[in-house]
């Protein structure tokens, strides 16, 4: 989340260059470069993302058995 407040305020600082100086190019490309780098950061954290909760999907699924049916629960059920 801290990675994407940052991006932000050095994007305004950017697009405040770059209204004040309309004729200068390396600012629209800093800025472009900017986007890119920002698109690129939040590409690699969706495909981490997707890839722990495909281990946590395996992780659940080999062991559905056991969480559904715990120990001790019958034990539990004949104190009811």
């Amino acid at each position: 989340m801290d990675s994407l407040n940052r991006h932000l305020a050095q994007r305004a600082e950017v697009v405040i260059k770059c209204l004040k100086y309309p004729n200068v190019q390396d600012y629209a490309v800093a800025l472009a470069e900017l986007d890119q780098r920002q698109h690129i950061v939040l590409t690699h954290t969706c495909i981490d993302l997707r890839n722990n909760y495909a281990i946590l999907f395996d992780i659940v699924k080999k062991n559905f058995a056991h969480l559904s049916n715990p120990k001790g629960e019958e034990s539990r059920v004949g104190m009811l």
